[in-house]
């Protein structure tokens, strides 16, 4: 039969753990004894606390997720509705050749007919990355280097707008908030909600808590109107749903299917070249 005086390792914790905890009960029940009848000493503790946490608010950021320097920003490109894919791609570059002058900044990529934000496609869209030198080898912080950028840019004939990366990876594409404008009225016109769309930005841009405002709306878009000859199409054996999907490819794209290579997934488009 095992001795029951003897100590597992379980018990001594136990023990030691005791014996901690009521030394500390007991310091802190003289120091209660010293202060419980000192007023002064008591209100001169909680108003230190009081500038403490002041002082710590003032340099700590707010906000429930609140932004971090990872060493990392976003840049959306937008130029003027209906711009060519080259003449975005040039701008591009241009803000590549500024953004390489800045200290700070180690690297510059650019991709012309992509935005980040809302993976969108277009020929005005562009989209740069714009990585910083390591924590210990720059002076600027991340918001620092964006003003830069927007006071080196802000020449360039186009809309470009900078952020950070989220502080949670998963959860969006940027730091900040969006909305949405919603047309309630039973007529849709494309004009007025442009005009609204931009008051409304007008109105935001006052407010000094908000920066880096931006839409992706705009009814400014060239158009034009296609009338098809039902005679000749229906003579011709096309239909009118088949003369749509290859104009669609001739001035556009479709996406077809994807393949697995090299454990990547790629997606194949069908597109017509001139």
């Amino acid at each position: 039969m095992a001795n029951q005086s003897e100590k597992t390792p379980v018990t001594l914790f136990i023990d030691w753990f005791n014996r901690s905890f009521e030394k500390v009960t007991g310091r802190y029940t003289n120091f209660l004894g010293l202060i419980v009848n000192r007023r002064v000493v008591t209100f001169g503790i909680l108003i230190a606390f009081a500038f403490g946490i002041m002082g710590i608010n003032k340099v700590l950021p707010a906000g429930f997720i609140p932004s971090e320097d990872q060493g990392q920003i976003y840049a959306i490109i937008q130029t003027a509705p209906g711009t060519t894919l080259e003449r975005t791609n040039e701008i591009s570059r241009k803000l590549q050749e500024k953004a390489r002058k800045i200290e700070g900044v180690s690297s510059v990529t650019s991709l012309a007919g992509y935005e980040i934000l809302t993976e969108g496609r277009g020929s005005n869209a562009g989209t740069c990355l714009i990585n910083l030198k390591d924590w210990a080898d720059r002076k600027q912080s991340v918001k620092e280097v964006i003003e830069e950028l927007e006071k080196e840019t802000k020449n360039l004939p186009a809309n470009i707008e900078y952020f950070e990366p989220p502080a949670v990876p998963g959860y969006g594409t940027s730091d900040g908030f969006s909305l949405r404008l919603l047309d309630k009225g039973s007529d849709v016109d494309y004009q007025e909600f442009d005009r609204v769309n931009a008051a409304f930005l007008e109105e935001l841009r006052k407010r000094k808590e908000l920066s880096g405002l931006f839409s992706f709306y705009s009814a400014k878009y060239p158009q034009y109107e296609i009338t098809v000859d039902n005679e000749l199409a229906m003579q011709k054996g096309v239909s009118v749903g088949s003369a749509m999907e290859n104009l669609n490819i001739m001035i556009g794209s479709t996406y077809e299917q994807g393949f697995i290579r090299f454990n990547n997934y790629y997606k194949v488009y069908t597109q017509a070249w001139s």
